[in-house]
């Protein structure tokens, strides 16, 4: 870099453009056009990650919760199942998940059905959703938030 003018091949560690200074993209950042963006190619692991319950589905024990995704939204089968998490309000999974296009992620998002297992007929906690993540969700690594039926949700995202 001369002055204040970038590089005139940008890459992450030095990206910018029409005389604009280098700045150094993050993690999940690519050098595009010389701007640090995220690369709409690049591929990313979905992991429903944390579900807060509360225990109104079993009148005698705590709920068993699984989780069930579809990547992207308009897929018409399911994509992952979680295990089951049994007798907890609370329920993580640190393993697991499907993958995605930044691209899919970010224009047709993913979505998720929550359930309580049981030995005949599971019980619905939350209908299939949708949830479409913004770029901070991704740079954050995360997307959390709430419905009628959960305290909260949590997926992480993972840049494969």
């Amino acid at each position: 870099m001369a002055g204040s003018t970038c590089v005139t091949t940008p890459t992450t560690s030095q990206c910018g453009a029409n005389g604009n200074a280098c700045t150094t993209c993050t993690a999940v950042d690519s050098c595009i056009s010389g701007a640090c963006t995220i690369d709409p190619t690049s591929t990313w692991l979905v992991r429903p990650s944390q579900v807060r319950v509360n225990n109104s589905w079993d009148a005698t024990s705590a709920p068993d919760i699984f989780v069930e995704i579809w990547c992207p939204s308009t897929a018409t089968s399911i994509s992952y199942t979680t295990t089951t998490i049994g007798d907890a309000t609370t329920a993580t999974w640190a393993a697991g998940g499907c993958t995605m296009t930044a691209d899919q992620l970010l224009n047709l998002g993913f979505d998720f059905r929550v359930w309580d297992e049981d030995l005949s007929d599971h019980d619905l906690v939350q209908a299939r959703t949708s949830a479409t993540p913004m770029d901070s969700h991704l740079r954050a690594g995360m997307l959390t938030g709430n419905t009628a039926t959960l305290l909260n949700i949590t997926f992480t995202f993972i840049k494969q």
